[in-house]
């Protein structure tokens, strides 16, 4: 072999070794950036749940206040005097005047099967400023029990002023009944 041969030999060596050297490092370091990102990932979602989740003695406390709450709102929700009197009460608080409430009983069917009496349904007639109105519809659902807007048909009134409607409302309320409520609690905390 001449000394040029050689020369060109060497040359393609370290040009395949380079490249066979290079070539990992140039792989690696996107695999390593995504490594950091997934470990710093994994280091942000250990912290929210060991910030989000509470020890195993705070669970039968904060469940306890769950069914606190759902036998209120079921209260609320199967009685229906307590629901005429909170619809009445929104009704003068949000300027809206009640002409009439309609109930009647919905079919139990399948929600005495999971635990639910039949919900009460209510026609609800009210009539009042557009914004009232809608300050009325929305309070329904969240202050008179566990409440769900069935349908709802609002149209303006003529004569009556300006901005005047009248809202056709019907809600569902539903109660739950509270010894199932209580004993799927404590079946919670024995399983503590």
């Amino acid at each position: 072999m001449n000394s040029e041969s050689i020369r060109d030999f060497l040359a393609q060596v370290i040009i395949v070794g380079a490249v066979c050297a290079g070539l990992p490092l140039l792989a690696l370091a996107p695999m390593k950036e995504s490594a950091a990102v997934a470990q710093a990932e994994l280091a942000a979602a250990r912290t929210e749940a060991t910030e989000t989740y509470t020890s195993p003695q705070e669970i039968p406390k904060k469940l306890r206040n769950r069914v606190d709450w759902i036998s209120n709102m079921s209260a609320v929700s199967g009685d229906p005097s307590e629901v005429y009197n909170r619809i009445a009460k929104l009704a003068s608080t949000n300027d809206v005047r009640v002409d009439r409430i309609t109930p009647s009983r919905s079919g139990a069917g399948r929600l005495r099967e999971v635990g639910m009496n039949a919900p009460l349904r209510h026609t609800i007639d009210a009539i009042g400023a557009f914004a009232d109105v809608a300050r009325f519809i929305n309070a329904l659902e969240s202050d008179t029990g566990f409440c769900a807007i069935d349908s709802m048909r609002i149209s303006p009134l003529q004569g009556q002023g300006e901005h005047q409607v009248r809202a056709t409302v019907q809600v569902l309320h539903y109660a739950f009944d509270p010894y199932v409520v209580e004993v799927v609690a404590n079946a919670e905390e024995d399983d503590q």
